[in-house]
């Protein structure tokens, strides 16, 4: 539910990459919402008209005998009312996607996990959870356990990392604090 213009690029790299599934509805009543069968007091979005996005870079102006369920909704007000209050999809800007998406460590590993290739990434944690990080072979993790070692740690482990061949050969290293953890990744 948006203005075309604005999001065009990410519409048609999701046509290239799952054809059918990304759609663009360029008005309210082209949806319907109905009452959750899954979690109920919140509503299902279905898709009743849209610009469906193909491979190639085609698009339809499809209508739907059998309407199709929202799994994500992006909106951005241009086209009426919110109609992302009170889903059972996550929107952007939804407190459970954001949970998600703003957890840099989460994500990675999460897509390190599905094979995507990652840059390396150094993470550095003060006490952390047990069991808050799984393995990868491209993220360096450090726990630290005592504020007294926190800078003299945090200097070593930089520093090596900033060693590594992998960095060496980066065009850029950013960092990012979140939380008690920083995380240096090449971008």
């Amino acid at each position: 539910m948006a203005s075309p213009d604005k999001y065009l690029p990410l519409l048609l790299a999701g046509g290239k990459r799952c054809p059918g599934r990304m759609m663009l509805c360029l008005c309210p009543s082209w949806v319907s919402r109905l009452p959750s069968k899954t979690l109920p007091g919140l509503f299902s979005l279905f898709i009743l008209k849209a610009v469906t996005f193909e491979a190639g870079g085609y698009t339809y102006l499809d209508t739907f005998s059998s309407p199709c369920r929202v799994t994500y909704l992006l909106e951005d007000g241009s086209v009426g009312s919110s109609m992302g209050e009170g889903l059972d999809c996550p929107t952007c800007g939804s407190p459970q996607l954001n949970t998600l998406t703003e957890d840099v460590l989460l994500n990675y590993q999460l897509l390190g996990g599905k094979g995507v290739p990652l840059p390396p990434m150094l993470a550095l944690a003060y006490r952390p959870s047990v069991g808050l990080v799984s393995p990868h072979p491209s993220l360096m993790f450090h726990s630290i356990q005592e504020k007294e070692d926190l800078q003299e740690t945090m200097e070593k482990v930089i520093n090596a990392f900033l060693k590594q061949p992998e960095v060496q050969c980066s065009d850029k290293v950013s960092s990012l604090k979140q939380g008690h953890m920083f995380t240096f990744r090449n971008i």
